[in-house]
């Protein structure tokens, strides 16, 4: 039986280094109910366990639990409360004045209805992937070590409508440390058996991101260990703009063929956007169906001038159709040939 979803949300805040200062406490339901999930479910997780959020992290929110427990509690007597204490009770190894190491980091998710083949029934399990990012910003001179709000998005998205992933091969551009290839390699492989499944490329530039990319994806509690068609690949899009460059990248896109193009937070900066429509051009001509292939992009709108210039060069662009929706500080894009644009508006606005 599925746990409360109060519950299931604390399992979900902890996993993903939530702040404690964000979280709400199930206070309406029974102590023992509380305390037992959190004891079993959380601090003595088999998974959480072998892939725990760091130890800061770890004290501040077991502090914050704890809290909260012997306000539930009241009056009445508890001995596991005293176990707890002492578990995260041991001294830290990391400087606190330093910035905060990498962690595991684990998302949890339930699939929607429609997931997985059809008749199947639908799985009432929880789907998680787990990631070792970066928890700041930076590191290593890039912002490609951890996963950004855009990519959340997209994967709900992909996630509550995974039929648009059936049976496609996929290339992500930008994917960073992989969390968003990692849920389109887990329903990849819950929609299928364990061979056959369509080819799955991630890409990056970054040697860092690259290398850590591969090690999320080999991780053996994720999906993706056992995809069998999934590669982690170095992609420069300023090689779409170089006359040497121009050949090497047609030639990989080209051998991909990728019928589905994904790219989450992947604009930062004015000068990526011309060498990212090239690319763009390339993967989505590169698709085996005779209209090109469809892109879904999820950009965070941190500059209205940078979205605009990016907008304004695919308006001007003969290459691109798109349909553009902005919700909450984010836009969402569809770009490919003109009759795929025209059916997928259509899906998303049923």
């Amino acid at each position: 039986m599925p746990p409360d979803p109060a519950l299931f949300n604390l399992l979900q805040a902890y996993s993903a280094l939530k702040h404690p200062r964000f979280l709400s406490f199930p206070s309406h339901l029974p102590f023992l109910q509380v305390h037992d999930f959190v004891l079993s479910c959380i601090l003595l997780d088999p998974h959480l366990l072998q892939y725990p959020p760091s130890h800061a992290y770890q004290l501040s929110f077991w502090k914050w639990a704890i809290e909260h427990l012997e306000k539930l509690l009241g009056d009445e007597a508890c001995t596991s409360l005293p176990f707890i204490s002492v578990t995260i009770s041991k001294p830290a190894t990391h400087d606190a004045a330093a910035p905060p190491p990498p962690s595991f980091v684990t998302h949890y998710w339930r699939p929607a209805p429609q997931s997985g083949p059809p008749g199947a029934i639908p799985s009432t399990e929880n789907h998680s992937v787990t990631l070792f990012e970066s928890r700041t910003t930076i590191e290593s001179g890039t912002t490609g070590l951890r996963t950004w709000r855009a990519s959340f998005v997209l994967a709900q998205f992909l996630i509550q409508n995974s039929t648009v992933l059936m049976n496609k091969s996929v290339l992500e551009l930008g994917s960073g440390t992989g969390f968003l290839g990692l849920i389109v390699a887990d329903i990849q492989v819950s929609s299928g058996g364990v061979t056959g499944h369509p080819v799955l490329y991630l890409t990056d530039v970054n040697e860092d991101v690259l290398r850590r990319c591969h090690e999320n994806t080999q991780l053996p509690c994720n999906a993706s260990h056992c995809h069998g068609n999934l590669s982690v690949k170095s992609l420069d899009w300023f090689d779409a703009l170089a006359q040497d460059g121009v050949p090497s990248i047609e030639a990989t896109l080209n051998n991909m063929k990728p019928e589905l193009v994904l790219g989450a937070d992947i604009l930062y900066h004015p000068d990526m956007i011309a060498p990212f429509l090239a690319t763009l051009n390339i993967a989505l001509r590169a698709s085996k169906f005779p209209a090109g292939g469809t892109a879904y992009l999820a950009l965070t709108v941190r500059s209205a001038d940078l979205l605009n210039s990016f907008l304004l060069a695919l308006r001007g662009s003969t290459s691109f159709a798109y349909a553009c929706w902005q919700i909450n500080r984010l836009t969402i894009l569809i770009l490919s040939g003109p009759q795929l644009v025209s059916r997928r508006t259509a899906t998303l606005q049923s």
